[in-house]
């Protein structure tokens, strides 16, 4: 299994429901492609738990890495773009991490 190494890692907390993680995705697909990008994760959090997670990624380094033919295509090209805007946060896939109570 592929291991995903977070560096450059950075909490931040705000309204006490609520905590940002950001950090640089560091990993290599099944495929062999390596994939380096900048995250951020929003947690919500309710009476100390970890109710929801919602993943915020870009969105060129993710169609490289894990796209199809339009990714292949325009490799080269892309490349060079991503360099000039790899902090820029676009795409949006909710995680759904959820955590449950168990009934007293």
């Amino acid at each position: 299994m592929t291991q995903i190494k977070f560096e450059d890692q950075r909490l931040t907390p705000s309204d006490g429901k609520t905590v940002f993680f950001e950090a640089t995705d560091n990993f290599q697909t099944k495929m062999g492609t390596s994939c380096r990008n900048t995250s951020v994760i929003r947690y919500d959090i309710e009476d100390g738990l970890l109710v929801h997670g919602t993943e915020y990624m870009n969105p060129v380094t993710a169609a490289l890495t894990f796209g199809g033919k339009w990714a292949r295509k325009r490799r080269r090209r892309s490349k060079r773009m991503v360099q000039g805007i790899s902090n820029i946060s676009g795409l949006r896939s909710d995680s759904g991490i959820t955590a449950r109570r168990t009934p007293k």
